[in-house]
């Protein structure tokens, strides 16, 4: 199992099929997790930045993973399209629909926001 790289207390980075490790995680600790937003970013200063909610709660605990898609690794036809993955957040101008048609974007990542109670 490849776990996932820890950026910031509560801020994890990794692939997109290791998210899994959140709900084992939590049931050790017999804790239950919400989901609570999903979207797109250039990194994850945009997302405190966008909900600052997140760490401004001291009752509430929240789990941020990141999971980088660069279009570097992008197919020719097909792959990671925009509109899949929730709001985009980033300081980028998406022109097309597809990640690999975007000359002017490297890599952006998607992140899921939850509330673990």
């Amino acid at each position: 199992m490849i776990y996932p790289k820890k950026l910031k207390d509560g801020i994890f980075e990794g692939p997109l099929n290791e998210l899994y490790w959140v709900e084992g995680m939590c049931k050790e600790e017999n804790k239950e997790i919400t989901h609570y937003y999903v979207g797109v970013c250039d990194n994850y200063e945009q997302i405190l930045k966008e909900y600052p909610h997140i760490e401004g709660y001291k009752d509430h605990e929240f789990f941020i993973y990141l999971t980088p898609i660069t279009r570097e690794e992008q197919p020719q036809e097909g792959g990671w399209r925009w509109h899949k993955w929730g709001t985009y957040i980033g300081d980028k101008n998406p022109q097309h629909e597809y990640l690999y048609d975007e000359k002017e974007i490297e890599k952006v990542y998607i992140f899921d926001v939850f509330e673990i109670i």
